[in-house]
């Protein structure tokens, strides 16, 4: 074949059972396929075809210069290669558009594995690895990269039992993976939401390119490989985008002051301040419990995904006392909403935490409330006595250390008169109160 050819094989019925390779392959039998015939008639499974280049071990040893399709390593090969892949992986989204609108719409009634293949699903292994002579991890990369080009969401890859290769690849994938997953309330607009965060990430990638920031994409998953600072004041990174502690006269809803400052903070982080967001809204509009209760932030979220969320000029907050969910504006104008692209949770470990603040801006973070926290004043928290009073949630702003103990430093919602005017640091990287756990962002548009 041609490097820009594949082949795909589509309802195959019978095969040839093998056992080797190269010299030692034979033929071992009968083969039959056992997938479910669709209501077309074709059987369910589908196969891509595709030709690796082939490395002899002498080739391997004394590839002439200039000769680099004879060296598997040399940009010609990984491209011709990649290249290769990329065309037989976009079989996976592809239909075939010869078929009848008829047929077309029967297969879209039909669950099975094809239609996880037709919505993204690959197969594969060590492509070219036995007698081609491949580099088993250099082609699980190649195959990795086209998969992501070519719109594949999962690639399940074969290891054959391969200790020493599933080893390798699994401190890469340890390294690389999401430091985020989405928070859903439409899973249909998951992957829509996944590129939202991918370009926001782009955005800031670029702005902040003279730190030394690098960005590795794959496919919808994105992580990012920082130059994490010691330490991080969001009041010191991005000044007056950060807005002011506020006050929750005593009301438990804390929970309703992180979510809001987290979005008024992003706004002004990328230069679309609102404002305050309005607390009122979150507070009086939609809840599952009423009055100064713990809500679920997760659920929150949600709902802030389908409703919008207004500035606290339009509902303000003004005391705990409930009132009904307002339809106009305080001074009669129609409420106008700011909509996310997405929301989603952090994975809980310290580096995750630290790269969604060090790109993003402040994240909503819960964590066990004891009757210690009351009496804070300054320092580093660390729980030490009293009674479990519920989840609390604020504003974790970043971190830092003193004298060697590492903390977060976050923002609470009791008044600039609490704490270090507001503001209090709590032990990091022991999942203090269980801090680390339930850390959650969003992405609002400008």
């Amino acid at each position: 074949m041609d490097h820009n050819e594949a082949i795909l094989v589509e309802g195959a019925e019978r095969f040839s059972k093998y056992k080797g390779y190269s010299r030692t392959f034979q033929y071992d039998g009968d083969y039959r396929e056992n997938e479910e015939i669709q209501e077309n008639g074709i059987l369910t499974s589908r196969y891509i075809v595709m030709d690796a280049l082939y490395f002899s071990y002498y080739q391997l040893q004394q590839f002439s210069e200039g000769d680099d399709l004879h060296n598997q390593w040399s940009v010609q090969s990984i491209v011709r290669e990649l290249n290769k892949a990329f065309v037989g992986f976009s079989f996976v989204q592809v239909e075939n558009e010869d078929k009848s609108k008829q047929i077309k719409e029967k297969e879209n009634k039909v669950r099975d594995d094809s239609d996880q293949v037709r919505n993204g699903v690959l197969a594969t292994g060590h492509w070219g690895c036995g007698a081609f002579n491949g580099d088993k991890f250099l082609k699980f990369v190649i195959q990795w990269i086209a998969a992501s080009e070519a719109g594949v969401t999962e690639m399940r890859y074969s290891c054959m039992n391969d200790k020493e290769f599933i080893s390798q690849v699994s401190s890469i994938l340890q390294i690389i993976q999401p430091e985020y997953s989405t928070i859903n309330n439409d899973e249909d607009q998951d992957e829509k939401r996944k590129e939202s965060i991918a370009g926001e990430k782009k955005k800031d990638t670029n702005k902040d390119k003279q730190k030394g920031q690098q960005k590795h994409e794959s496919g919808s998953q994105t992580a990012f490989f920082n130059d994490v600072p010691q330490s991080l004041d969001a009041r010191e990174r991005w000044g007056d985008a950060i807005l002011p502690v506020r006050n929750d006269m005593g009301c438990k809803i804390g929970w309703a002051f992180a979510i809001a400052e987290s979005i008024g903070d992003r706004l002004g982080i990328i230069n679309c301040s609102q404002g305050n967001i309005s607390v009122g809204q979150l507070y009086q509009c939609g809840r599952t419990s009423y009055g100064c209760n713990q809500e679920d932030v997760i659920e929150i979220w949600k709902r802030l995904l389908v409703d919008g969320i207004t500035t606290e000029e339009c509902i303000p907050y003004i005391s705990p006392d409930l009132s009904p969910c307002p339809q106009k504006c305080v001074d009669g104008q129609d409420i106008t909403k700011i909509t996310l692209k997405g929301a989603y949770k952090v994975k809980p470990r310290e580096i995750s935490i630290q790269e969604i603040i060090n790109i993003f801006g402040p994240t909503v973070m819960q964590f066990e409330l004891y009757e210690d926290f009351m009496n804070y004043k300054s320092g580093i928290y660390r729980h030490k006595y009293g009674q479990f009073l519920g989840i609390h949630t604020v504003l974790a702003i970043g971190w830092g250390n003193i004298e060697g103990l590492p903390y977060w430093l976050c923002q609470n919602s009791w008044g600039p008169e609490w704490g270090e005017q507001g503001f209090f640091k709590i032990l990091r990287s022991v999942n203090e109160c269980k801090c680390e756990d339930n850390v959650s962002f969003s992405l609002p548009n400008c």
